[in-house]
């Protein structure tokens, strides 16, 4: 899509309907979220050791159905009250590992990343379903009342987590933010909807579980939403219930949650998203009443977005590199004094060399922009420094092709 065939959507709402009792349904089911005990340990993790400036820990909660789940849990080693990220994984998966969550924590943040039950983490599913379950977690408990749907208890089980993110030591619980992509920009949405009291904003990135009616009419229903194409073939192949499980899907539709949120909302949308079509996060963004800033990423399809978290781009386009590859045909071979040619260019260059500081800093860390220059050109690095006295180890990173580099809390 382009940004023109997005602003043309402006007043785009949905196709998936919105149930007439869908706030009333989501009062009683986070009513029962409430009444279930907090139950509840942080312990070291079992994956990795603590660092001095950081503990690595294992939640363990009890969510609905006495389903025991897990999250990691990162916490700084800070004596002041510190905020909180609550990040949500992508479809089907798991949280990501310690050492990439550790970003935020050197930002001063401690983050909370829950494992999605039956997917890919520790997180225990207990079932019950009723009907298939064969092909995804969205059509999981299609064939019950939609109190017993999949997406309806994992909602409540966060629902409990936020709950107990109230009682954690060391917690800013002014300051919790919510981030997520994909199932993990889904989960965000209706995180912030449900918990309006807690979460203080939210980026949401491409989001999953969004205008399912509209997925289905163009055809979209394949990978994330295979379950969609699985369940009308088998169970309902001359479409006679299509009514009923659409309208039972709205229950767990990210555009219906979308207008109970009050927390800001940044959102991002790459424009060749095959996965979850752009059409339907529009939906999602139309249906935002508060207050809201939407990126929009030519080029980029249901992938990492470096740009979304802010950082600089490239020295060429995405445009430009791709015109670059396809003209270069030719094949090199590297001569008998490659390295010793080499070594003279460098030795040859005289460069200058400056740092700038750069407004993402925190007391945890120091960021700078590192700038080289020769020869008239320039190249730019971006520099992270922990805000402790001594002597610190280095890691040079190199980002990917046609990519620019990572975004500062994910380094």
């Amino acid at each position: 899509m382009t940004a023109a065939e997005i602003e043309a959507l402006g007043s785009y709402y949905g196709a998936t309907p919105r149930p007439d009792d869908f706030e009333s349904f989501w009062q009683a089911r986070m009513a029962e979220a409430d009444a279930v005990p907090l139950h509840y340990t942080v312990t070291q993790a079992q994956e990795v050791p603590s660092w001095d400036s950081c503990e690595f820990l294992d939640l363990w909660f009890t969510g609905m159905e006495g389903a025991r789940l897990y999250a990691k849990f990162l916490r700084p080693r800070r004596s002041e009250p510190m905020p909180l990220v609550l990040q949500f994984h992508g479809y089907p998966g798991a949280s990501r590992s310690f050492a990439e969550q550790a970003s935020f924590a050197g930002m001063g943040m401690a983050l909370i990343a829950m494992d999605c039950p039956g997917q890919a983490g520790y997180s225990e599913d207990v079932g019950g379903f009723l009907g298939t379950t064969v092909s995804g977690h969205i059509i999981a408990g299609l064939d019950g009342p939609p109190e017993r749907m999949y997406y309806v208890r994992l909602h409540q089980n966060i629902r409990i987590l936020c709950r107990l993110v109230r009682e954690l030591d060391g917690i800013d619980t002014s300051r919790v933010f919510v981030n997520g992509g994909s199932q993990g920009g889904g989960l965000g949405l209706a995180c912030a909807a449900l918990n309006p009291e807690l979460i203080d904003r939210a980026a949401i990135l491409y989001p999953f579980l969004s205008d399912f009616k509209l997925v289905w009419d163009l055809g979209a229903d394949e990978i994330a939403y295979e379950g969609l194409r699985y369940y009308a073939r088998w169970f309902d192949a001359d479409e006679h219930q299509q009514d009923r499980w659409f309208r039972q899907l709205g229950y767990i539709d990210s555009k219906n949650f979308a207008p109970m949120i009050r927390c800001p909302v940044m959102f991002g949308t790459g424009l060749d998203d095959v996965i979850c079509p752009p059409q339907t996060q529009c939906a999602v963004y139309n249906n935002l009443h508060c207050a809201r800033k939407r990126y929009l990423f030519p080029g980029y399809g249901h992938e990492e977005i470096p740009e979304f978290d802010q950082q600089g781009g490239c020295a060429m386009t995405i445009t430009e590199q791709k015109a670059f590859l396809r003209s270069y045909t030719g094949q090199a071979q590297a001569p008998a004094d490659f390295a010793q040619r080499w070594q003279e260019t460098a030795a040859a260059l005289h460069s200058a060399v400056s740092c700038a500081p750069v407004a993402f800093g925190n007391p945890c860390g120091v960021y700078e922009r590192l700038t080289v220059t020769f020869d008239g050109r320039s190249v730019t690095a971006r520099v992270i420094r922990p805000a402790a006295d001594g002597v610190h180890p280095l890691l040079l990173m190199y980002h990917d092709l046609n990519r620019g580099v990572r975004g500062w809390h994910h380094i």
